[in-house]
């Protein structure tokens, strides 16, 4: 489907690959991912804070509505959380972590797997940019290499949905954006 990223279609091709063509095979890649999720922001919040952190934030994960949704549907928004939430143990591991080298791949790789899921993934490389150049602390980070090469890897894991719309006139990126575009000119702030 051109309206967006290739991952649920890549999870659900997956699952039927192994499972057989059946309604729960479809589905097994968000219920999956939902409890992979879950258990990344668990180890964020572990490293973060403490083990009681770590339960809370997977609690908290568990009954949000808006995080089940994903977690048994076909909607982006499950691999986008889930790439973002990789990301996010990859900053804690790389930042507070005392491990920079596997904690910045681990975040580029959990970029590009959320730009496969769903675009608004994107604005994830500029709040952490933000924060590297606001904070005094982690500022430095931008002088290694290990941020840019976290950027690399996000494009490289991202590079074949980059092919496919350079293939196809650019349709998904036209249809996402030409539509996000197109709902301002509606937008009254009364």
């Amino acid at each position: 489907y051109l309206d967006h990223p290739p991952m649920m279609g890549w999870m659900s091709a997956l699952t039927t690959a192994l499972f057989g063509r059946t309604a729960w095979a479809v589905r097994l890649g968000p219920v999956l991912l939902g409890g992979a999720t879950a258990w990344l922001l668990g180890a964020a919040a572990r490293r973060l804070f403490s083990g009681r952190a770590a339960l809370l934030a997977v609690l908290a994960w568990e009954v949000m509505p808006g995080p089940l949704l994903p977690s048994v549907t076909l909607l982006p928004d499950g691999p986008m959380a889930f790439g973002w939430a990789a990301a996010l143990l990859g900053l804690v591991l790389a930042l507070w972590g005392g491990r920079p080298a596997a904690g910045w791949l681990l975040a580029g790789a959990g970029l590009g797997f959320a730009l496969t899921g769903k675009y608004t993934a994107a604005l994830l490389g500029p709040a952490v940019a933000l924060y590297l150049l606001l904070s005094r602390e982690h500022r430095r980070q931008l002088l290694t290499p290990w941020p840019w090469i976290a950027l690399a890897v996000a494009a490289a894991v991202f590079a074949p949905v980059i092919a496919w719309n350079a293939q196809h006139d650019w349709a998904s990126f036209r249809f996402q954006f030409a539509r996000r575009v197109s709902g301002f000119e509606a937008f009254d702030p009364a």
